[in-house]
């Protein structure tokens, strides 16, 4: 499975502010998944724009102790 070329590493970012390393690693999973229920093997921003609003971050709170 690829990327578009319409994803940049900076939007992703962009998507997951403030999210664990799990949350991230569920975010581009289910971006795959989403990509592949639409018979795709590249994975496109929107897959990722989609994803982002079914992914949660984990623990919010938790993150405030680093900032």
């Amino acid at each position: 499975m690829s990327l578009a070329p319409d994803v940049s590493v900076d939007a992703v970012v962009d998507l997951c502010n403030n999210y664990s390393a799990a949350d991230i690693t569920a975010l581009c999973q289910q971006a795959g998944l989403l990509a592949l229920r639409a018979n795709t093997h590249v994975v496109k921003i929107a897959n990722f724009e989609q994803a982002a609003r079914s992914i949660k971050q984990s623990q919010p709170t938790q993150m405030q102790f680093y900032q």
